[in-house]
């Protein structure tokens, strides 16, 4: 390793002026040594970064007066490339030997800036390498790793109080006054021996703390991330790190933040052998532990387009997310589709995870400055504008989603396989899980019994999604969750800690109902134990009933037979993590991709939904025509059946995969920022009024203000998913048939049903005693159950009479067009449920309230 050209002899004497500074464990060398490696590094550096043109590789950070020290941040991916070989042999040598390359790069740049670029206050440089591309999982750090320098990655599980280290102090001899001068490696405290006067034989020496030399220190606890392990370390318990980061490092990351960190990977002597006492003869033991002295610190956080799961976000990646956005109307089924795929059915509930993915607007990220992507003219969604809003009066961006229903419906297999692909995720189970392992712990510090906080699971899913299974089963820790899903903090007043911790995450929970099965003749009120107070935080809430269905228990059936028989794994296009969507398999009126010769399609077109073309909306002629209600076209489509129809023209290799929807979401929510139109504020204004209108009695979820900021994020989602800076008339549509939908089987149930369903079932306004026999057979079976007990029971009122045969039931429920299968079994499943009570032979008694 021979620099290119000779040094003058004052240059080199410059190098070896401040040697002390970065050496201090090293006598100050008297000349050039052209055989000592150091020596020889530093002549290269210096060579190297007296030239301006490589300022390129180093950033500087802003000076401060009062600080005697410089911070050089140093891109070590580039400068590993730049083309000169004994600069990248040196960058090589940055794993073995960090110590020496560190400071004589920091020699050379002292150098630098003080002969070359004529700054004339001298002070330390501090190199600190980014992008160092050795990532080693947590699992994967062993012995031989000790002394090398080494990046891993991880969640912050707590932070220590700031202390001061000392890096080197004076001692004064107590008889002769003599001044020792010390430095202490690592903070480990040394007293000198002897005192250097010959003629003095004195072992007592007083330190001079005032004017000794400090910097601060704060100790991390890293542990690794779930979904990294999953695969490779199944079953075992997360490995965990401690980290000690100093001076201008503190305070680059708090609690819950995913951060990449490179450092010296060191020992030291174990906790339990630190203390004097008992096993103060047990020091000199070889048990050692080890930590990472962090030289950088990456925080996922606050990096732009950095993720927790997935590569960050590159031109090439931009580009597959603008072409694929460009498919309109045909992208949010995709999603659908693409969310799950193992579990057959549930249309509606995928659509309101794949909504609660993206978020709404999330003005927490618009500060932030995307220097990659500016310059990109394509990224129209990005807002010129200066916004001047205040990031803390807007509201909260997560959407928080509840399923509710039978065991066996696939809730959890759901709520795992989002947690795989949120950005960032955190999976827990109700019944294992305590209100300190939601929130905080206090945990006592071994080594300075000292008490600090320790995260939890919803600190730890900042900025993600938290994950809540049986979330049923926790009914004495629900009330942690008040705090965390409206306020998005976490207060703490323990053993004297008082502070906030930001809990800022999207929150999915299933529960089962306390009975183990959905009783139809109870309230949702009745059926599960949520407090209305948590009830009323969740933007949306889904009934999963398990009903006999023969049609549905066939194609699920088939499903579930495709799925065992599969002998290769789906094809998926390795260049863009999606397959290209054919022409002929996703118009609405071509063929698919699926044979379709053996049976009709079940889902058939009632109408051309294009989201970019004219039509009319969901409300009829005119949006602000509400009338208390809503009224909708003849050719009414739910959003089920668009979504099935939609789909079942997909074939399998165009489902997305989930790396690919990582960095697709993580996109996203960093670079768009919907607002609404006036048409969509129309729309949701309406809706909203017409909720509170017909809300029901105290048996039901309650409708407040919640609810329409519940509605404003579902139609921003809906934008963002399409990478649109506008929320359209026709997003607000689909949210308000989502929730249209989702409000049948939850906020409306049998047990003080108005007549007024009808307006928020998205049908024509009828009078009282009339049916739409047109809409009521498309419907699905618990809606038409609902809509045929409220004709039972106001036959039942005018004839003061609660008693029906089986012939009269069956003549009401043609005049209705119902669509139910077998009316024998039907009737026998409502007798089951203690909704219509079997008195007789073919004699049944109306069981619910009139």
């Amino acid at each position: 390793m021979e620099p290119s050209e000779e040094i003058p002899a004052f240059e080199v004497s410059c190098l070896l002026e401040r040697w002390k500074v970065y050496f201090p464990c090293e006598l100050k060398p008297e000349r050039f040594d052209r055989e000592s490696f150091q020596h020889l590094a530093a002549k290269i550096w210096f060579e190297t970064f007296k030239n301006p043109e490589n300022d390129k590789y180093l950033e500087y950070e802003v000076e401060q007066e009062n600080n005697d020290r410089v911070v050089v941040y140093v891109n070590y991916s580039t400068l590993i490339n730049c083309g000169d070989n004994n600069v990248t042999q040196l960058c090589s040598y940055v794993y073995e030997n960090p110590g020496q390359i560190i400071n004589t790069l920091g020699v050379a740049l002292d150098c630098v800036r003080y002969y070359v670029k004529k700054i004339p206050k001298r002070k330390e440089i501090k190199p600190r390498f980014t992008n160092y591309n050795k990532l080693f999982p947590l699992s994967s750090v062993k012995a031989q790793c000790l002394g090398h320098f080494i990046c891993i990655k991880g969640t912050v599980l707590r932070i220590s109080t700031i202390k001061v280290l000392v890096k080197s102090i004076i001692f004064t001899c107590n008889d002769c006054k003599q001044k020792i001068s010390m430095d202490l490696l690592d903070g480990v405290w040394n007293t000198p021996n002897s005192c250097t006067n010959m003629d003095c034989r004195s072992r007592f020496f007083i330190p001079d703390k005032v004017g000794a030399k400090t910097s601060f220190y704060q100790r991390l606890r890293l542990q690794e991330i779930e979904n990294d392990i999953k695969d490779l370390n199944a079953g075992k318990m997360p490995k965990c790190m401690d980290v000690e980061i100093r001076d201008d490092l503190i305070d680059k990351c708090i609690s819950g933040d995913v951060v990449t960190i490179a450092g010296i990977l060191k020992t030291e002597i174990m906790n339990d052998f630190k203390s004097r006492g008992a096993r103060a003869g047990n020091r000199t033991t070889g048990l050692h532990t080890s930590y990472l002295d962090a030289n950088s610190i990456m925080n996922s956080n606050i990096n732009t387009m950095g993720s927790t799961n997935c590569e960050s976000v590159d031109q090439r990646d931009v580009a597959n997310f603008l072409s694929l956005a460009e498919r309109g109307d045909e992208l949010f089924p995709l999603f659908v589709k693409s969310a799950c795929p193992s579990i057959y059915g549930n249309e509606l509930v995928k659509a309101g995870l794949v909504l609660s993915l993206f978020g709404g607007t999330d003005l927490r990220f618009k500060k932030q400055q995307f220097s990659d992507l500016n310059n990109n003219d394509n990224l129209a969604q990005m807002d010129d504008e200066e916004d001047v809003e205040d990031v803390s009066l807007a509201m909260r961006p997560d959407i928080h989603v509840l399923m509710i229903g039978d065991p066996g419906m696939g809730k959890s297999q759901m709520l795992k396989h989002i947690n795989c692909v949120a950005p960032r995720g955190v999976y827990v189970c109700g019944n294992s899980t305590t209100n300190a392992g939601l929130t905080a712990t206090l945990i006592r510090d071994g080594g300075s019994n000292e008490q600090n906080l320790e995260a939890g699971a919803l600190v730890l899913s900042d900025l993600g999604v938290c994950c809540i299974d049986e979330f049923d089963k926790m009914s004495g820790d629900q009330s942690a969750l008040l705090e965390a899903m409206e306020q998005q903090t976490i207060s703490i007043a323990k053993g004297g800690i008082i502070g906030s911790l930001s809990a800022r995450c999207t929150l999915m929970a299933c529960a089962n109902p306390v009975s183990g099965h959905y009783q139809r003749s109870r309230s949702i009120i009745d059926n599960i134990r949520i407090s209305n107070a948590i009830l009323s935080r969740f933007d949306l809430i889904f009934l999963m009933l398990d009903e006999p269905d023969l049609d549905k228990d066939r194609l699920l059936s088939e499903h579930i037979m495709k799925l065992h028989a599969r002998k290769g794994k789906r094809r998926q296009d390795d260049s863009n993590g999606y397959s290209q969507m054919s022409s002929s398999g996703m118009g609405y009126g071509s063929e698919s991709g699926y044979n379709t010769s053996s049976y009709e399609d079940p889902y058939p077109r009632k109408r051309s939904y294009n989201t970019h073309g004219d039509r009319s909306n969901i409300y009829g002629a005119s949006d602000t025509d509400i009338d208390g209600g809503i009224r909708p076209e003849e050719d009414y489509e739910t959003l089920v059946n668009y979504l099935k129809r939609v789909m079942h023209q997909m074939d399998e290799d165009q489902i997305l995969t989930p790396e690919f929807i990582k960095k697709y979401v993580t996109f996203a929510k960093r670079t768009c920022f919907p607002k609404l139109s006036k048409e969509a504020c129309e729309i949701l204004k309406s809706f909203y009024i017409s909720l509170r209108v017909n809300s029901s009695g105290h048996n039901s979820i309650p409708v407040t203000s919640r609810q329409l900021d519940s509605i404003i994020r579902l139609s921003q989602a809906k934008a963002k998913l399409e990478l649109r800076s506008i929320v359209t008339r026709e997003d607000a549509e689909i949210v308000v048939k989502l929730i249209q939908e989702s409000l049948f089987e939850t906020n409306y149930d049998l047990v003080g049903f108005k007549a007024t369903i009808d307006k928020i079932a998205g049908k024509k306004k009828v009078d009282k005693g009339e049916v739409d026999v047109n809409n009521i057979g498309s419907l699905s079976q618990p809606k038409q159950t609902k809509i045929f007990i409220e004709k039972l029971k106001e036959i039942a009122t005018e004839k003061q009479d609660k008693s029906f045969t089986h012939t009269h039931l069956m003549e009401i429920s043609r005049s209705l067009n119902m669509q139910v299968g077998d009316f024998r079994q039907y009737i026998d499943k409502l007798n089951a449920n203690n909704v219509l009570l079997m008195k007789g032979h073919k004699i049944y008694e109306l069981c619910v309230g009139l």
